[in-house]
């Protein structure tokens, strides 16, 4: 099956997230892929073809050859002998669309008819078409022909059409040749030697095919399969093509680097024998998708085992390169090492559940600390003060209507000091669980701030995990708290339910509301701590909201570990 190499080039630069050029020598654009014309806000035909100093937003950066375009810096490499340049700009963060490859068309061109007579040694155009565009000849000579041809292809055409009539045969033969307005032109000549009846020839008769658009064709196949090539070999993340049945055709030399084997023996594996187990079965998924046709691209996190035994953390993005009827002929996969980044992000996991856990700790210890030991002074003082109370005679009113003030006072600062041990540490989540804690909770809330809350519950909640309760008891508190600061509403709901092998918390209210797809900027240390919360537990924690339509907070806690661990898109 024939593969066009541009359409391989087409499938590199769609499949790259970050914005990449391909350069000349002299820095003109090449190739753009939409990364960068997105980047840019300019469409294709303003990029490419047009020189960098041409570009809104160009200017030079330092020494090395590179570049910026809207204040973002591109690195330049050369490629192919430094025919070819390569300006990239990578950005780690930052997910990826798809475009469709070219398919070359063949157009066949005008058709001229001639005959060359061998008595006369004279040819002439049986057609309105003659050679190279120029008018039809009648009973020209040779030379006359020849001087049409290219100087370097004149022997050949000549040596070609003596050897046919020697043989008494046939013969093809392309060549070059100038046009009437002077540029360069391809012809395929074929031509069939005529003999009389005594089997001497005595003319040939031919064929000339205007085959300029084909040669022009091949010339940027050939340029587009060395860009392709020098991409190929010289990037610095690692690409393979892999064919439909999962293994390796083609490894480039990064990926080698990346996986420890040689590109000869990741062509004799199936690319599931280089990846963890856990993630094997969801990466065998999402390729079978992408060769049917359901999906036109994936990308993924998973894990890799390299041939030395060390486990490598990659990005994978994968396209397909379909031919003419749709169906997929590779897959083109592209892995970026990622296990620095991983590493990272286990200890920030770490640090935050050590912070999360500490704040915990630290809580339920002022918690004991109010209520064993300024709660119990607290009530030791209002013993006193009811003690006293009785020894003043009833006469002397007003120093029992001070005193009578005092236990007052003292009453609300116990309920303050109750009320906030409650909140640092509810005991009630512990001893009871927690539907019971929520439910006081949601009660002592609507106490205070003016707010009617309902619970709903319905379910059985016993047995799910402590470390569950309390996150989803945390979340409920700031939600709530959110909702009397912000939403203005008098009224709010709480749900708890399951969901499959998951526990949902909702949380909603029908207050003045946001715009909920505007830069968080402004968020919270509260929502950043309800994020985090559910994160360390494999959760996820989403919020929608309108103005004037109120707001949903979900948070979701799986009660079983999942399979892998990644993103797949």
């Amino acid at each position: 099956m024939d593969l066009s190499p541009s359409a391989l080039l087409e499938a590199i630069l769609e499949g790259a997230r970050d914005p990449l050029l391909v350069l000349s020598r002299d820095r003109v654009v090449l190739e753009a892929n939409r990364a960068a014309l997105r980047w840019m806000e300019l469409r294709r035909d303003a990029v490419v073809g047009h020189s960098l100093s041409e570009l809104p937003g160009w200017k030079e950066a330092g020494s090395s050859g590179g570049f910026e375009i809207r204040h973002r810096e591109f690195s330049v490499q050369q490629l192919d002998g430094g025919e070819l340049l390569i300006a990239e700009s990578r950005d780690n963060t930052a997910v990826e669309e798809e475009r469709r490859y070219e398919r070359l068309v063949f157009e066949l061109a005008n058709m001229g008819v001639w005959t060359w007579d061998l008595a006369t040694d004279t040819v002439t155009n049986r057609s309105e078409h003659g050679l190279f565009g120029w008018p039809a000849m009648v009973d020209a000579s040779r030379h006359q022909v020849l001087q049409r041809f290219h100087p370097d292809d004149r022997g050949r055409v000549l040596a070609e059409a003596e050897a046919a009539v020697a043989s008494r045969s046939g013969f093809r033969v392309e060549a070059r040749g100038y046009a009437p307005e002077g540029g360069l032109k391809w012809v395929a000549v074929t031509g069939a030697v005529r003999c009389d009846e005594t089997g001497y020839p005595v003319r040939v008769d031919g064929v000339t095919i205007d085959i300029t658009e084909r040669k022009l064709t091949e010339l940027r196949l050939r340029e587009s399969e060395a860009r392709f090539r020098a991409i190929f070999e010289n990037a610095g993340i690692g690409i393979a093509l892999v064919g439909p049945g999962g293994i390796p055709v083609a490894c480039n030399p990064a990926l080698e680097q990346l996986l420890g084997y040689s590109a000869s023996e990741l062509q004799k594996m199936h690319f599931s024998e280089f990846t963890h187990h856990e993630d094997v079965k969801r990466d065998l998924a999402l390729y079978q998708d992408l060769i049917s046709g359901r999906r036109r691209r994936y990308e993924v996190e998973k894990r890799y085992l390299r041939k030395d035994g060390e486990l490598m953390w990659g990005r994978l993005v994968v396209s397909a390169v379909r031919d003419a009827s749709g169906q997929a002929v590779f897959g083109i996969g592209m892995v970026e090492d990622i296990t620095a980044r991983k590493r990272v992000e286990r200890e920030l996991l770490s640090l935050s559940d050590k912070l999360i856990t500490t704040q915990e700790q630290e809580r339920s210890r002022i918690a004991r600390e109010l209520h064993d030991g300024l709660g119990q002074q607290i009530a030791a003082l209002s013993i006193a003060v009811a003690s006293m109370k009785r020894q003043v005679p009833e006469h002397v009113t007003v120093a029992r209507e001070q005193m009578t003030r005092l236990q007052q006072r003292i009453a609300s600062i116990s309920e303050g000091v109750r009320r906030i041990s409650h909140e640092l540490h509810p005991a009630v989540l512990e001893l009871a669980g927690i539907v019971p804690a929520l439910r006081s909770h949601c009660k002592q809330f609507s106490t205070d701030n003016g707010v009617a809350v309902t619970l709903d519950a319905e379910s059985n909640f016993e047995n799910i995990p402590a470390e569950v309760a309390l996150c989803l008891y945390r979340v409920a508190q700031e939600a709530l708290q959110n909702v009397a600061k912000h939403s203005g509403a008098k009224e709010a709901s709480v749900r708890l339910q399951h969901s499959g092998e998951s526990v949902v918390l909702t949380v909603a209210d029908h207050g003045r509301g946001f715009d909920a797809d505007a830069p968080a900027s402004h968020a919270g240390l509260g929502l950043v701590s309800m994020k985090e919360r559910a994160r360390l537990l494999n959760g996820s924690l989403k919020i929608s909201s309108s103005p004037g339509e109120g707001a949903t907070l979900e948070v979701s806690i799986p009660l079983t570990a999942p399979e892998a661990v990644g993103q797949s898109a």
